[in-house]
């Protein structure tokens, strides 16, 4: 018995197949944007708090020999006008200094995760270069890392140039 279909039901059929297939390019394609836009959010928000905080730290530790504790030890020692602690911008929340590093809490595409930039030295030369990094479970040998790291964001996000 030869069962023939109806050119209208295999239409059908094979409209709903194309459907899924251009449903799950679509998905892909988004997935990849969007891991994208969270990678260029980490590098966004780590150049903004650099932009910032760097000198003031490099200043700071060239003078003392050590990273600062917190803000108001860099304001203590280089007069910097007193802020509110907060430094809120369209993609971050909220800059906290703890022992040198820079615990960055960050908003939009990433709200609620951490970035912590940490400025590094050679192990062998404490007053030579500086490195900033984000996160330092992993950093290089030679290197030292300042503060502990808090950093939540998925190491995928964090793009080559700013890992240890």
């Amino acid at each position: 018995m030869k069962h023939i279909l109806s050119a209208g039901f295999r239409f059908t059929v094979e409209l709903i197949v194309v459907i899924v297939v251009i449903a799950t390019v679509v998905s892909l394609l988004l997935s990849t944007a969007t891991e994208s836009l969270k990678r260029v959010d980490v590098i966004a928000a780590t150049a903004e708090v650099l932009g910032g905080n760097k000198t003031a730290l490099s200043v700071f530790y060239a003078l003392k020999g050590e990273w600062p504790k917190d803000q108001q030890e860099i304001d203590t020692i280089l007069f910097i006008s007193k802020r509110d602690g907060r430094q809120q911008t369209d993609l971050v929340d909220n800059v906290i200094i703890r022992n040198g590093a820079l615990d960055v809490s960050l908003r939009r595409r990433l709200s609620g995760q951490i970035i912590t930039i940490h400025p590094a030295v050679p192990v062998d030369n404490p007053l030579g270069p500086v490195k900033w990094v984000v996160g330092a479970n992993s950093i290089s040998s030679g290197w030292k890392a300042a503060g502990e790291d808090r950093t939540t964001v998925e190491s995928e996000l964090i793009p080559g140039i700013l890992k240890p």
